[in-house]
């Protein structure tokens, strides 16, 4: 319990200082760009909802009483890895053709993604259904595949309408044509929700084991 108490407590330090560190980073981007608001919102309001976010999530009852502090750990470790990787690059590596570094974006945060969609799935088939068994369990890893890769085909849909409505550039690579960052986008993400749907699928025993609490706790 000490060794998660302390984990605990450095993923919550990491997250107040990327939290303050994104406020002031918004701040600064409105200023610097003559009012880029959407940035601004992104960095000010967004960031910092989204890396509390797994800190609410643990504290809906119907999570608490089945999952122990490692889930909450690994949901904020996810969400820093996330936030760092998509920070970086919004604020440099997304306009530098050194590499194809927004396709290693869309194909990490996919990865990720897929277990967090298993997860959130089976956590409410349980708790309407009662105790887990292993055709859910298998359920929960083919939907999270899927709900990887819906997620991906909305945020492209999501950036085209921004732009052409809202004159965003969420679109960052002027020098790129935007079906063929599209293209590009979705096969990335298709590529990391089948990497993290086959990595759960080996992997979900070990990791449902480390994050449930057992029965006696319950």
């Amino acid at each position: 319990m000490l060794k998660n108490s302390q984990a605990r407590e450095k993923t919550r330090k990491i997250i107040v200082f990327l939290s303050v560190f994104a406020v002031l980073t918004g701040i600064f981007y409105y200023f610097l760009f003559l009012g880029d608001v959407f940035a601004a919102v992104v960095f000010v309001f967004v960031n910092p909802f989204l890396l509390f976010l797994p800190r609410l999530i643990y504290r809906l009852n119907f999570v608490k009483i089945r999952y122990n502090e490692n889930l909450l750990i690994n949901l904020e470790i996810a969400a820093i890895i996330i936030f760092i990787f998509n920070g970086a690059g919004t604020l440099y590596f997304y306009d530098v053709s050194l590499f194809e570094y927004d396709s290693f974006v869309h194909f990490l945060d996919h990865i990720l993604f897929v277990p967090i969609a298993a997860w959130f799935y089976l956590t409410l088939k349980e708790s309407f259904a009662g105790k887990q068994n292993e055709r859910m369990k298998f359920d929960a890893i083919i939907i999270g595949g899927l709900l990887a890769i819906m997620a991906g085909i909305f945020w492209e849909i999501l950036q085209n309408t921004a732009d052409n409505v809202f004159g965003t550039t969420m679109f960052f690579d002027p020098d790129q044509a935007i079906d063929l960052d599209v293209k590009t986008d979705i096969a990335s993400d298709l590529l990391g929700a089948l990497v993290g749907t086959i990595i759960l699928y080996f992997q979900k025993e070990k990791w449902l084991a480390e994050i449930k609490k057992l029965p006696e706790n319950l």
